[in-house]
Order: C-alpha cells, then sequence, then structure tokens
C-alpha cells in the first residue's frame, strides 16, 4: 500500500506512518497538542474497501488533538497539516489497531490508508468558565506539573497582535495577577497560570472581559473590544507555596501584604488590581480555624478588613449588589461593625431601597448615636421616600378620575333610575341598596383606597 512519494513522519523515520499532500494547505500554522480539530477523512483497507467515510456522514468528524482520542497515526499525521490541507495517511498496524483490530471491518494486523481533509481547528479552551474567551494552541511543551501560581513572579516573551499585526513585543517579569502594569491583558494573567515551564503557546483572547475591552491602551492602536493574539513564552517562575500548604502564620503575614498591595492600588485608582489583593486576603483566611488567642484576633481583623476594603471597590464601581454581600460577610465578623452597617446601607440607598437603608442608618446610631452622616442619610432617605409618595399620590388619583368618568358614562348607557319608586331609607336617611344608583366597582374602591391611603 505504499505510495509513491509519501514522507515519513514518524520521530524515529521506522515507516509506521508515510503521508503523501494530495492538496496543498493554506498559510503556515500547524494544528498543536490540545487543540480542537476538525476533519473529514475517508478510511480504506489494504484491499480497497472502504470501511468508513465522515463524507458519506455528511458531517465533519471532531477530536482533541494528541490525547489519544484517534489512532497514534492520526495524531502524528493530523498534526503535521495546514488548513485545507488534503492528504494521504498510510498507518501501519502499530500506528492504526494494532494486532488486535477492530472488528468487524478491521482485521487484527491491519494497514490502513485514509484520505484526510483538515477543516478547521480551534485552540485548547482555558477559559474559567469555558465560554472559548480564552483558547491555547500548544508549540512547545514545557515541564510538566510546573505551573506558576497566583503571587509568583514571572518572566514572560510575550508577542500580542491584531490581524497579524504585532502591537506587543517584549520580555517582562511581573507578579502573576498584576498582568495590567506592564501592559498586558487580563487573559495573558489567567492563562499563564496553565503554562508549564519552558512552554510556548498561542493564546487567542476574545470578549470585554479578558482582553483590553472597549478602552484598549492608544498607543496599541486597536479598536474597542478587539479579538487578539500573544504568543506567550514562559521562561522561569518564583514558585511559592499554594494556600493549602501555608501554615496559618504564614496565611497572616501572606494576607497582610495582599493587604497593603490592594491598598497601594486603590489609592492609584487601580480597582480592578486593588479587589484581586483583597480578595486574595480572603481566600486566605476565610476558612482558617487553626489559629488561637492574639493569632485569631489578627485574623478576624484582617479578614474584616478583607470585606470591607472589598466592599469599597465594588461600591466605587457602582456594584451594590456585591457590595451589599461583603458588607454581609463582614457583619458576620462583627455584627457591630459600624463601617459594613453604613457602606450597606449606602448601597441599599443607590437601589433606592429607602425604607431598609433606613433600618441600617438606625443600626449605626445604636452603635455611634452621634453619627452625623448617619442622620443626614436618614433625612435624605425619609424626603426620599416622600417624593415617591407624592408621586404615587398623583398616579392613583389621575387613575381614579380617569376610571370614575368611565363608570359614569357606563351607567348613564346602562341604567334608567326609578324616580317613581318609594325608597327605602335607612336610619340614616339615605337610599338603601335597593335603589337603582351606581354601585362602585371593587376595582374602583380599590383605587379610591389607595388614593386615601396615600
Amino acid at each position: 500500500m505504499a505510495a509513491v512519494d509519501a514522507i515519513d513522519i514518524t520521530p524515529e523515520k521506522n515507516g509506521g506512518v508515510l503521508k503523501k499532500v494530495l492538496v496543498e494547505g493554506r498559510g503556515e500554522h500547524h494544528p498543536s497538542k490540545g487543540d480542537s480539530v476538525y476533519v473529514h477523512y475517508v478510511g480504506i483497507l489494504e484491499n480497497g474497501e472502504q470501511f468508513d467515510s465522515s463524507r458519506d456522514r455528511n458531517e465533519p468528524f471532531n477530536f482533541t488533538l494528541g490525547n489519544g482520542q484517534v489512532i497514534k497515526g492520526w495524531d502524528l499525521g493530523v498534526a503535521t497539516m495546514k488548513k485545507g490541507e488534503k492528504c494521504d495517511l498510510i498507518c501501519r498496524a502499530d500506528y492504526a489497531y494494532g494486532e488486535n483490530g477492530s472488528p468487524p471491518k478491521i482485521p487484527g494486523g491491519a494497514t490502513l490508508k485514509f484520505e484526510i481533509e483538515l477543516l478547521s481547528w480551534q485552540g485548547e479552551d482555558i477559559s474559567p468558565d469555558r465560554d472559548g474567551t480564552i483558547t491555547r494552541s500548544i508549540i512547545v511543551e514545557g515541564e510538566k506539573y510546573s505551573s506558576p501560581t497566583e503571587g509568583s513572579t514571572v518572566k514572560v516573551c510575550a508577542v500580542g497582535s491584531y490581524n497579524g499585526q504585532v502591537f506587543y513585543d517584549k520580555e517582562v517579569s511581573f507578579i502573576l495577577g498584576e498582568g495590567s502594569e506592564v501592559g498586558l491583558p487580563e487573559g495573558v494573567d489567567r492563562a499563564l497560570r496553565r503554562f508549564n515551564k519552558g512552554e510556548k503557546s498561542i493564546i487567542h483572547l476574545k470578549g470585554n472581559r479578558f482582553t483590553f475591552g472597549a478602552t484598549p491602551p492608544s498607543e496599541y492602536g486597536l479598536p474597542p473590544h478587539a479579538e487578539i493574539d500573544f504568543t506567550l513564552f514562559l521562561k522561569e517562575y518564583e514558585k511559592i507555596k499554594a494556600s493549602w500548604e501555608l501554615t496559618g502564620e504564614e496565611k497572616l503575614n501572606a494576607a497582610e501584604a495582599a493587604k497593603e498591595r490592594g491598598t497601594m492600588f486603590f489609592k492609584q485608582g487601580k480597582m480592578r488590581l486593588a479587589a484581586a489583593k483583597y480578595m486574595r486576603v480572603i481566600e486566605l483566611l476565610e476558612y482558617e480555624k487553626s489559629l488561637e488567642n492574639e493569632a485569631k484576633s489578627k485574623r478576624d481583623a484582617l479578614l474584616l478588613a478583607g470585606y470591607l476594603n472589598s466592599a469599597l471597590v465594588y461600591a466605587k464601581q457602582d456594584e451594590t449588589v456585591e457590595c451589599i454581600k461583603n458588607c454581609d460577610k463582614a457583619l458576620e465578623v462583627d455584627p457591630k461593625c459600624v463601617k459594613a452597617l453604613y457602606r450597606k446601607a449606602l448601597a441599599l440607598q443607590e437601589q433606592n431601597d429607602a425604607d431598609e437603608a433606613i433600618i441600617e442608618y438606625k443600626k449605626v446610631l445604636e452603635y455611634e448615636p452621634d453619627n452625623k452622616a448617619a442622620v443626614a442619610q436618614i433625612v435624605a432617605c425619609k424626603k426620599k421616600l416622600a417624593e415617591i409618595r407624592e408621586k404615587e399620590k398623583k398616579r392613583y388619583k389621575g387613575m381614579f378620575e380617569r376610571f370614575a368618568a368611565k363608570e359614569k358614562v357606563a351607567f348613564n348607557c346602562n341604567f334608567e333610575v326609578e324616580t317613581n319608586e318609594d325608597l327605602e331609607t335607612t336610619p340614616m336617611g339615605t337610599a338603601s341598596p335597593k335603589s337603582e344608583v351606581a354601585i362602585p366597582t371593587v376595582l374602583g374602591a380599590f383605587l379610591f383606597d389607595m388614593l386615601m391611603t396615600q
């Protein structure tokens, strides 16, 4: 079955997989290990009999390259192809289905020929939500089980491009999680957590969260929300302990350092970085229960600061729901924390929930009766509530008047009053219910009640 002009593509050059290009592909790139690959293929036995075909099913075949999902010959062969390329792969049994074959169609020890067309591929999805916003194509695999963690100092060669035009080409060192300090998007920071030392990969970033978003740095010449590529080479990194490896005392020291760095970023107006550092404080200490006495008091104070500062950052970014969540967490640590109560009240007020805000402001005054800010905010909330009630009163009044007018028209059209009928009177001298008079409907009565109770 040997093909004329076929090339041996096995690393050992043992003739196990021969490749003959039928149609040249486009570009210079090849799929990499971990990429999701789409192909059409036709499988043929040594006697020329076809045993399988994706074309007959009219559906491309998809697999992850290099993960052993297909026969060894395919993992080798498809990795050498370009987009649009069509080739013949002749796979010896030890690179196909071996001595056992794949009954009933493929006998044991069979050499197989595959006509394969590479349609497309996309990188491995390494985004946190698996939504394709960060994908990776590995060019050179690094040292296995050797990846940086949050807080590691990394040294990286980074080349960023947009539509083939390079806008970033630097070797940089930075603390993982702070890539924006050297002009890198968050997607690079996230991706490097999955890199091994010595790895070289291309990552593709899209969407608002992991690219430069709506306001890319002007010196890069990028449009808003641009999809971008980075070729990254992780040269080295500082190995630090993971959170679960730290002792209680080490967690306290790491949390203190994260808090100080978060405050530095907050003062610089770098809210995303500040939020990440305060979250680091929380992650380190939230479930740390082994500390006692003075160490426990320090842990509680740092954790409280982590929640309070996170709430403040969220408030600055108008993320009131997250602000309230962090205030509630702070109150679990210290139920009498005036800062948590006050910030929660402000967030509720921002949500136009003035009634609930007043409740929280009054709690502030329980612990600090002379808190002028809380008193002023209660006055502001009551004024807001009065304005809301006045608007509702006017709205309901208008509804009632329109409804009453319609009732009057309906009454005049559909009822005749018998004026010569003897009217029964009540002790108050008014007409009894037997009189033919218009009676307000349930809806009318409801609107009237609403109007009167404002």
